[in-house]
């Protein structure tokens, strides 16, 4: 079960303020959406990421979109829509979605939560992280999908596949 982050004066726990914390631990640009929201700017392995955090509290909900630069070529827009919904399958939390007319790529990933569990940092590093993790990982598979190359099912097998044992 998740821990629980009540402040010693009683008060709401503020997660924007919180993932504000984290990105700037990590040297990370960022900057306050309003009241209930943060853009992080992450240099990624392959791409820079441009991550958004937003409370809803009516909702009680914790959303990240975590979105890259990728102008699908003449022709490949399927085939990127195959290998997004290929790569769906290998995720159990979060999705990604291709928005073609902006050229982007982006992952979404909800926490929820309510008045009884709040999230704490934990949480929120791993849902930051997760993100970024993830996008990094499938990249070079939408990549080679955008490139042309077929082999998309190999592609996917090499990435999530676990390393086993050692040389």
């Amino acid at each position: 079960m998740a821990s629980i982050a009540v402040p010693k004066d009683g008060g709401v726990v503020d997660p924007i303020a919180i993932g504000e914390a984290l990105a700037r631990s990590q040297d990370w640009p960022c900057d306050r959406i309003g009241e209930d929201g943060v853009a992080i700017v992450v240099d990624a392995t392959w791409r820079v990421l441009f991550l958004a955090l937003m409370w809803s509290r009516t909702e009680g909900l914790l959303k990240l979109t975590c979105s890259f630069n990728l102008k699908p070529t003449s022709g490949r827009i399927l085939s990127l829509l195959e290998t997004t919904n290929r790569i769906n399958e290998c995720c159990w939390e979060g999705a990604f979605t291709l928005c073609s007319e902006k050229g982007l790529v982006v992952y979404r990933n909800v926490l929820a939560h309510d008045e009884q569990q709040i999230v704490n940092w934990c949480h929120i590093d791993k849902l930051l992280n997760s993100a970024i993790e993830r996008c990094d990982k499938f990249f070079p598979v939408l990549q080679a999908t955008n490139m042309g190359h077929s082999g998309v099912g190999c592609l996917l097998r090499l990435v999530i596949a676990k390393p086993v044992g050692h040389s």
